[in-house]
Order: C-alpha cells, then sequence, then structure tokens
C-alpha cells in the first residue's frame, strides 16, 4: 500500500503504453519508418545553401551582452556628444573605428630610434602611405580620417626626425609638439629615460593608420585594409625590425573564417563514432552480430545536425562560430540512445516476433531516452533566453538538433532495428544475410562453425546472451561634460577587470550628478558583470527542470530527488576543475558549463528509470538488475561521447599572435 502511495507514474505509465504500440507499429511497418525521415532530411538540408548568407560573427553584436550598461552609456554618450568626422579624435570614438597598426621591434636588442633601425620604420611607413586600390585611383589620401583638413597622421615620426640631431630632446610620456603636446606612452615600448624625462633610448615603435568611417567609402577602406595585411605579409626590406600587425578587421575575420571549421572535425568525429560503435557492438555470434546496427545508428545524429541546421537556416537564424561546435554534442547524445536502445532490444525473446520485440524495447527504451531528451532540451531552452546572443543561436541549434536526433532514433533507427530483427529471426548472416545452421556440428570444419553458425541465446531466459564488458550644453544650463582618464600598468585581463569595476564603483558614489565611464572596450567587459549571475541562474532553473520532469517520469520521487542531487556533486566538481585549470567564466566556457551539468541526469537517468521500473522487491536485486541492463550501454554512451568531444581538442584558440618581445616591451594605454 505504503509503496503504491509513492509511486508518481501517472505519466509515465500512459506514455509507456504510447511508446510499447509506437514500437509494434515500426515493427510492422518498418520502411515507412525509414523512407519518410531520408525524405524530410533531404528537403530540410536544402538550408544549407543560405548559410553565407545567414553566417553571422559581429564580435560586438554576439559575444557582448544585448543589454549591457555600456551599450547604454555610449548611447547617451553619442546623443551628448556628437561626433565630428572633419575633427578626428580617437579617444571621441564611439567604437574602435576603421585602422591598421604596426609595431616595429628592434631585432638586435638596440635603440630602434636610431639608425639603421629607423630608416627601415620610415620606408616601411612610406610604403604604406603609398598603397593603392581599386586598381589605384583610391590610396590613403582618400581614405584617411582628417583633423583640419589633413591626413591624421604618426606624430611620432615627425617628433623623430625633429629631434633626430638630438635625441635626448624628446621627452617621455609627453612631449611638446608643435603648439601642443604629444602622449608617447601608447607608441614606444621599451623606453630608457633619464630622471628628467629624457629618452636615452626605446625597443619599440607602433604606427596607427586611421581610416573616415563614411559609408561611400566602406568597400575602398577594406580593401585597402587587406592590402594593407598583404604588404605586411609580404615585407622582407627591413633587415633590423621585426614587425607585427593588426586592422580593425583582423578580429572579425579570423572568427568569419573559422565559422565552419568544425565541420571536417565532425566528419572525422564521425567516422571515429562509426568505428567506436561497430567495436562496442561486435558479438561472435554470425546471425546477433550488431555491426550493421552499430553503422547504420550514428546516421540518426548526421541527419539530425543536417535537417535541424537546414530548417534554422531556411527560417532565418543566425549561424554562428558557437553553432559549429553543437554537432560533438548532439553525436554523444544520438550515440547514447542508440545503446540504450541496442541493449533493451537484446533483452527481448528471441523466439517473438519482431513486432513484439519491438513494442517491448519501445516500452522500455523510449521512455528512458524520452526523459534524457526532455531534460536536454530543457536546459538549452533556457539558453534562448541568454543575454548572449552567441550563446543563443547555439542554444537554439542544439535544441532542434536534440528533438530531431530523438525523432530520427525512434523513427529512423528504429525502423532498421526491425530490419535488422527480421534477419535474425531468418536466422540469416550478418554479412551475407544467407540462412546459416544455428548450432556447431562435428560434420563441419572449425573455420565453418565459427564463420557461419549462429543464432544462439540464452535458454533459460529466451534472450540473446549477454555482452561481456559494466558526469551630455542647452540654453544657459550645462547639460553634460565629459573629462579623459589615463590608466597605467593594465597588462592582463584580471588587472582590466579590476580597474573597470573600480572606475564603475566609483562613479557610482558621485552623488552630485549622475556619472558614467565609457571606453571602446567596456562593451567586452560587460560580460564579466553577466556571465556569473546567468551561470547560477540557469544552474538552478535547470535543476528545478529536471527534479519536475524526473518527478513526473520516473516511477520513484527517492530516486528522481537523487537524481537531481547529484547535479550539485558535478557543478562542485567542475567548478574545482575550472579553477584548476584557469579556465576562466565567459560566455563559452558558461555553455560548456551547462552542459556539464546536463550529463549529469542523461546517464543517471537511465540506471534510475531501470531500478524504479524493475519489478524485483529487494534494493540489492533492483540495483543488479538495473546495471545488468544499462550497465554496459551507459558505459558506451560516456566513452562515445568523451570520444566524439576529445577531437575538439585540436582546436587551437582563436588570438592575435604579437610577439612576445612585443608583449614585454611595449606598454599601451587603455583610456
Amino acid at each position: 500500500m505504503g509503496r503504491t502511495c509513492r509511486r508518481t507514474d501517472c505519466v509515465a505509465k500512459p506514455l509507456s503504453g504510447l511508446f510499447e504500440r509506437l514500437g509494434s507499429l515500426v515493427g510492422s511497418c518498418p520502411l515507412y519508418f525509414l523512407v519518410i525521415p531520408l525524405i524530410l532530411s533531404a528537403a530540410l538540408g536544402g538550408g544549407f545553401t543560405f548559410l553565407k548568407d545567414r553566417e553571422d560573427n559581429d564580435f560586438e553584436r554576439q559575444f557582448t551582452p544585448r543589454k549591457g550598461p555600456s551599450k547604454a552609456t555610449r548611447a547617451f554618450v553619442r546623443g551628448h556628444f556628437p561626433y565630428n568626422d572633419s575633427m578626428f579624435s580617437e579617444h571621441r570614438l564611439y567604437d574602435k573605428g576603421s585602422f591598421a597598426s604596426l609595431i616595429a621591434v628592434s631585432t638586435s636588442s638596440s635603440n630602434i630610434l636610431a639608425n639603421p633601425a629607423f630608416e627601415d620604420i620610415v620606408r616601411l611607413n612610406n610604403r604604406v602611405l603609398n598603397i593603392t586600390v581599386l586598381n589605384g585611383s583610391v590610396g590613403f589620401s582618400e581614405l584617411c580620417a582628417k583633423a583640419r583638413g589633413e591626413c591624421v597622421s604618426n606624430v611620432l615620426l615627425e617628433v623623430i626626425v625633429s629631434s633626430e640631431a638630438d635625441q635626448s630632446s624628446i621627452a617621455f610620456p609627453v612631449q611638446t609638439h608643435g603648439s601642443g603636446s604629444v602622449f608617447l606612452g601608447s607608441v614606444l615600448g621599451g623606453v630608457i629615460a633619464e630622471a628628467n624625462g629624457s629618452v636615452t633610448s626605446a625597443q619599440a615603435v607602433k604606427l596607427l593608420y586611421h581610416l573616415d568611417n563614411k559609408e561611400n567609402t566602406a568597400d575602398a577602406s577594406e580593401a585597402w585594409l587587406r592590402a594593407f595585411k598583404r604588404l605586411l605579409s609580404e615585407e622582407t626590406d627591413g633587415k633590423h625590425i621585426d614587425v607585427s600587425y593588426y586592422t580593425s578587421k583582423s578580429r572579425q575575420e579570423e572568427i568569419d573564417g573559422h565559422t565552419t571549421d568544425g565541420f571536417p572535425l565532425f566528419l572525422i568525429t564521425y567516422a571515429c563514432a562509426i568505428t567506436f560503435s561497430v567495436i562496442s557492438c561486435l558479438r561472435l555470434d554470425n546471425v546477433r552480430n550488431k555491426v550493421w546496427v552499430a553503422v547504420f545508428g550514428v546516421l540518426p545524429t548526421g541527419l539530425a545536425v543536417l535537417s535541424s541546421f537546414g530548417l534554422l537556416l531556411y527560417i532565418g537564424v543566425p549561424f554562428v562560430i558557437t553553432v559549429a561546435n553543437s554537432p560533438f554534442l548532439i553525436l554523444g547524445i544520438g550515440l547514447n540512445n542508440m545503446f540504450v536502445m541496442v541493449s533493451d532490444w537484446q533483452h527481448t525473446n528471441v523466439k517473438d516476433p519482431v513486432p513484439t520485440r519491438m513494442a517491448h524495447s519501445y516500452k522500455e527504451a523510449v521512455m528512458s531516452i524520452t526523459i534524457t531528451a526532455l531534460t536536454d532540451v530543457f536546459k538549452f531552452s533556457v539558453g534562448v533566453a541568454s543575454d548572449f546572443p552567441s550563446v543563443q543561436s547555439f542554444s537554439l541549434y542544439a535544441s532542434v538538433s536534440i528533438v530531431l536526433c530523438y525523432i530520427y532514433t525512434i523513427t529512423l533507427f528504429g525502423a532498421f532495428l526491425a530490419l535488422n530483427g527480421r534477419r535474425e529471426a531468418s536466422n540469416r548472416h550478418w554479412l551475407t544475410c544467407k540462412k546459416i545452421p544455428s548450432d556447431h556440428s562435428d560434420r563441419y570444419s572449425a573455420v565453418y562453425n565459427i564463420c557461419c553458425v549462429g543464432g544462439d541465446y540464452d535458454k533459460n531466459t529466451g534472450a540473446e546472451e549477454k555482452h561481456p564488458a559494466n558526469v551630455n550644453l542647452t540654453g544657459d544650463a550645462v547639460r553634460a561634460s565629459r573629462f579623459f582618464i589615463q590608466t597605467v600598468d593594465i597588462a592582463d585581463a584580471s588587472t582590466e577587470i579590476h580597474m573597470f569595476t573600480g572606475l564603475k564603483t566609483t562613479a557610482g558614489r558621485c552623488r552630485a550628478a549622475s556619472l558614467s565611464v565609457y571606453n571602446q572596450n567596456f562593451i567586452f567587459y560587460d560580460q564579466y558583470d553577466v556571465v556569473v549571475s546567468s551561470t547560477i541562474k540557469n544552474v538552478f532553473v535547470i535543476t528545478a527542470g529536471m527534479l519536475v520532469v524526473s518527478l513526473l517520469l520516473i516511477p520513484d520521487p527517492l530516486c528522481a530527488l537523487w537524481l537531481t542531487c547529484s547535479i550539485g556533486s558535478v557543478t562542485a566538481g567542475v567548478t574545482g576543475f575550472m579553477v584548476l585549470w584557469n579556465v576562466t567564466l565567459t560566455s563559452i566556457s558558461m555553455i560548456i558549463f551547462t552542459i556539464c551539468i546536463g550529463f549529469t541526469v542523461d546517464f543517471s537517468a537511465h540506471v534510475s528509470h531501470a531500478f524504479a521500473s524493475s519489478e524485483r522487491t529487494s534494493p540489492d536485486d533492483k540495483a543488479v538488475d538495473a546495471l545488468s541492463s544499462l550497465g554496459y550501454p551507459v558505459l558506451q554512451g560516456a566513452l562515445s561521447t568523451i570520444l566524439g568531444m576529445s577531437v575538439l581538442t585540436t582546436l587551437h584558440a582563436d588570438r592575435i599572435k604579437v610577439k612576445t618581445k612585443v608583449d614585454k616591451s611595449l606598454q599601451i594605454s587603455k583610456l
């Protein structure tokens, strides 16, 4: 009586019956369930023709919080301090603008401000200024950012040339030049100066070439930046300097160039997954061998990725670089589903008709994979509400892929399993499909008995032999004003964030007026304020959602509770390893963190459901029953997931590689 009251199978029981009838239908009419998914996949896969049109890897739009406070501050700055295109000022730009930059370092650690190194810099600067595009009709003088009608030049070169006879007349970090002063702290590196600030020598020089941001010259500006990179990559004249270069388009081009890098890797992973599946599903019995089941079992995952990506590309969902990594995750999920279904099939009576065996398999296996599919879709659906558009795209693509992977597994793979079951029922060879004897005989040779005999099963249970094996003025009133701050010694990301939070805290204490701080880089720093709270929120929402799903679909509340408690253990473990490995919490690592938590349930849910559904009375017997039935397929699923994700370790992080010598010698201002 008490045991009956504790059971919560008001949803699970009718669903099991529904899946049982579905299994019988698939077993009776497998061709329909085989052909229709293939036709649907071919139709949806046509969406890949829109891939180039749907690619969206704008770094700011996709990888910064949609409602970041710095974006609101930028809007305030743009509204109160309109930018004057005829008076270019780098500090007054609303964003990074369009520019090219090079850093020259002395190869012999000698003074780069003295000849012959400085001659190489002047020669290189002249070559840059002479770059022309559009068949030589447009040059830097037509595209440059201007102030008082003149191109903004590298004043540093003018300062050095005017001080060439007496280098000690150069003052650092601020040099008087013409009627004003020039800050040299951001363009000279490795400076050795006297106590009075007079420069003795320097190791590095930075030159900047700013372009205007007019729409009518946008194409020509992009062509000029490409020509700049081409020139610098082919530059071999400088014998006394090493040159590194960067443009405002470099980061974007690198991201765009790697959007589909994961696809070739996915093909490799796919091949590895097939190999692993075949090996883990090998049987010595020539009839019960599951080689073709293992090969065909990977197909639903590939078709799910093809169909889901094609569908979302059809309807205009942006394709971001993060999305290219989701197939690796889907592959692990799909293989896990396959192994569970194969395991349940093997526990059916081999003498029963195929529809009966399919009904029994679907009653248990599909119920189990439904739980994991719902929890997986739920956890990624939470990401659709993220403040990061890149996370939203990843979550949407992953969610739809999981749904289609689930559908294709219970239709396409189920149909193949039924066809394979018909072969087994006729005692046909796994390779030749010819009927073979089921018993060994002395009349046959040993080779014949090994290669051409099969169909054995456990006579006591009627099932197959078990496979050996065992997570800003208006009127007279001042409406707004601003001033610029110069920071020093900003050497790494940690110091940047400390500076950012310190400035925001100081601004928040101001009571005289509303005070805000802004720099172009702050747009990207906002993620550090949001990512922690987003991660915590996702963990709690996912945990609560998984508890509800578990209570509804696992017929024992205690099992559902322990299943949910395991999330806390995995969360603590993953957090510890992130600290140990110095993995910073960003939008990308947040995705991975969420995935890790999700896998907590995927495997334990199968065993928990089997434990709660067992008809045994003793807890020990229930545990033995659950592990003997699902221990090996869970192990297969875990290993296949690890194998699928391990290929990603061959990918290198995208970054702009500046020489270590430059990093040590050049101090660049951040504000």
